[in-house]
């Protein structure tokens, strides 16, 4: 598992990963931008990514708000980024 917020310090040890690089972890803290990012290298290398649910307002806390959250990052990364369902991986915290 790979981990960095900064896509451009992800991309030379993905590059050369021997297997399918896991990224830890994408969130929208920053509204998706690091996500978006990520996505990208994500895509490029076949790879897939952890997703946390912090958004704009940091770490939440009631279940509610963490599957919000969840459904956002699902949506943004199978309809903005076309990744398969299949490829995410989400921690929930509780």
């Amino acid at each position: 598992m790979l981990v960095s917020t900064s896509s451009e310090v992800l991309e030379v040890p993905v590059s050369y990963y021997p297997e399918r690089p896991i990224i830890n972890s994408i969130n929208l803290e920053d509204g998706g931008k690091t996500l978006d990012t990520t996505y990208r290298l994500v895509k490029k290398y076949c790879g897939c990514a952890t997703a946390l649910t912090i958004d704009e307002q940091g770490m939440t806390i009631t279940l509610e708000k963490k599957l919000e959250v969840a459904k956002r990052i699902y949506d943004l990364v199978t309809r903005r980024h076309g990744i398969p369902a299949e490829d995410k991986i989400f921690f929930l915290t509780l």
